[in-house]
């Protein structure tokens, strides 16, 4: 979620299933920003994939009738802390162990849109 939609480690645990909406031709992620802001972002097609996988994944585990995206092994929401967690653990196994973070990833897909000459209004 920070790389591929500038979402903020807050607004990816905050995300409920509702605020995903796939459809056959568009994605569209709805964020719940700071002070009360909402966005909707359109999905790139390796989120939009990834996201298929884990809600598909996610009907075998605890907690998958619950409201919240992201669930932890307990079944309850998953915490800021939690994601924080799985997002240094990602990089530790792929080696690159030291400064990702959900902040530098959301930095990499903002700098990525700017270096595509997107305006980011």
């Amino acid at each position: 979620m920070p790389f591929y939609a500038g979402a903020r480690i807050s607004e990816t645990v905050a995300l409920d299933v509702d605020d995903l909406r796939l459809s056959a031709r568009r994605a569209i992620l709805r964020i719940y920003g700071k002070g009360e802001r909402v966005r909707e972002v359109p999905i790139h097609p390796k989120l939009r994939e990834a996201l298929e996988n884990w809600l598909e994944d996610r009907n075998g585990w605890p907690g998958s009738d619950s409201r919240a995206l992201f669930v932890n092994r307990r079944g309850g929401r998953l915490s800021a802390r939690g994601a924080h967690d799985v997002i240094t653990g990602i990089a530790a196994a792929a080696g690159l162990e030291e400064h990702v973070t959900a902040h530098v990833l959301r930095h990499s897909f903002a700098t990525t849109l700017v270096r595509g000459h997107t305006d980011l209004q």
